[in-house]
């Protein structure tokens, strides 16, 4: 089956799962915050520093619990331009948000733009070598391409349990996150962030 045939047909699949998760995980954005505590802890990653999360839509679970408990400076993404890497703003709880070109909620204009350390990826799935599956406009391959370039990044993939797979199908510019984590677990990926 062609790359992008087997991709749309997972797409399917994962919303499906990812619906029905969230349904019957409504507490699911504490645990997270659980388990992120935990890896920044392990990483030693307390703090001065940026963290970027995501603004849920539909059915993905909710990273701002977490956002909130990791004790960091907080981000946002921001559609500049289609087909471009994202740019991250500030962003408080309670600031006035914006609907962005992607359809996102995203930061005002006059939110001052950063660069995160550690960014929180959303995706429909994961396996356990940090390959991701999104939407397919490849903002977060892009975006993880050009953190990486100057330094070190830290990505994490926060999915519910019944998202992450054996294998997601990738191409050649699919970017891997270094950590997955769901409400039940923490998974650090091999050859990831050390």
């Amino acid at each position: 089956m062609p790359l992008n045939a087997e991709k749309s047909r997972l797409r399917a699949e994962l919303k499906r799962a990812r619906a029905a998760s969230r349904a019957a995980h409504p507490g699911a954005g504490e645990a997270l915050a659980l388990k992120l505590s935990g890896v920044l802890g392990e990483l030693g990653l307390s703090g001065p520093g940026f963290l970027a999360g995501y603004w849920p839509t539909g059915s993905e679970i909710d990273p701002r619990p977490a956002m909130q408990a990791s004790g960091l400076s907080l981000l946002l993404p921001v559609v500049i331009k289609r087909d471009e890497a994202l740019a991250f703003k500030r962003w408080s709880p309670g600031d006035p948000l914006a609907r962005g070109l992607a359809g996102t909620q995203e930061p005002c204009v006059q939110a001052e733009s950063e660069t995160p350390d550690i960014v929180l990826v959303p995706g429909l799935g994961f396996d356990v070598e940090g390959f991701r599956l999104g939407y397919g406009g490849g903002y977060y391959d892009r975006t993880l391409v050009a953190l990486r370039r100057p330094g070190k990044i830290l990505a994490i993939g926060l999915c519910f349990d019944e998202q992450v797979i054996a294998q997601i199908p990738r191409g050649p510019f699919d970017q891997r996150v270094d950590w997955i984590l769901t409400p039940e677990r923490q998974i650090p990926v091999s050859g990831g962030w050390f």
